[in-house]
């Protein structure tokens, strides 16, 4: 446990460290961005794994986020529906609260818990396997233009159980990046309400106890595209399409066509 604790604490402080350097540099990235994210959507999107095996499903998710004005300190939330391939049964949950640190007006840290459940069947009956989480994350935010652009580095110590053994759970870590980005189809100094365009990209890789789910580094992949209306400085709805990247323990990956249906709030 203190080692765990120690290797976030020495993440999360590179990190501040390197946000000035990083804050320099988004210029230059700015100049390269639009085919940095072609590339990595034709990559992603177009180019078919090896041994690939196809699904699709449906994923629905509230996010919600409380800022007060008069404390640096938050609150996030987050709640993740997704079903089963052919969008027969509900598959899996995620529940995931937290509390986050305001450090200034790009730059957000956050720790938190997270339960998954997962549904599966045991010599002909139904039953769900679960998943308990702790994560650590930093946000850093920009604007490119008309671009708002979020990027999060979080950190994820896993206790996961398993088909065999529901009751023996075995240790995992992960680290996360994820990147999104989102452009205002009105051309307004302040985007308050009206339809917007939304692209994200995220990364998985198990750095520590790998064997615990697939045996790879190289964990998900995730990338996404849609289209939302922000009804008020308050509440954004989107709809669109995620294209999921699995590494299975078989060797094989996994192909997840998503449709995804997300309420966001902000207070």
């Amino acid at each position: 446990m203190l080692y765990t604790e120690f290797t976030s604490f020495i993440f999360v402080r590179r990190i501040i460290v390197y946000y000035r350097s990083f804050a320099k540099s988004v210029q230059l990235l700015m100049k390269i961005q639009k085919k940095a994210v072609l590339i990595i959507v034709l990559s992603v999107w177009f180019v078919k794994p090896v041994l690939a095996q196809s699904q699709h499903s449906g994923w629905v998710a509230l996010a919600t986020s409380v800022q007060p004005k008069k404390t640096q300190w938050g609150f996030t939330f987050d709640a993740q529906f997704r079903s089963s391939n052919g969008y027969e049964k509900l598959q899996q949950f995620v529940l995931r609260p937290g509390i986050s640190y305001k450090i200034n007006n790009h730059l957000k840290t956050g720790l938190g818990y997270a339960y998954a459940s997962n549904h599966v069947i045991i010599d002909g009956e139904n039953d769900r396997v679960d998943e308990h989480r702790i994560w650590e994350q930093l946000i850093i935010n920009h604007k490119a233009g008309r671009v708002t652009f979020n990027h999060r580095f979080r950190l994820e110590q896993r206790w996961i159980s398993s088909v065999a053994a529901p009751d023996d759970y075995k240790s995992q870590q992960r680290f996360r990046y994820y990147v999104r980005g989102v452009l205002p189809f009105r051309k307004d100094s302040s985007f308050v309400k009206g339809f917007y365009g939304a692209f994200q990209e995220e990364i998985m890789f198990n750095y520590i106890n790998k064997e615990t789910t697939n045996n790879s580094f190289f964990d998900q992949n995730r990338a996404y595209a849609a289209i939302g209306y922000r009804i008020n400085h308050v509440i954004d709805v989107e709809a669109g399409y995620m294209n999921q990247l699995v590494k299975q323990k078989s060797g094989s990956t996994l192909v997840n066509n998503i449709i995804h249906v997300v309420l966001n709030t902000r207070f």
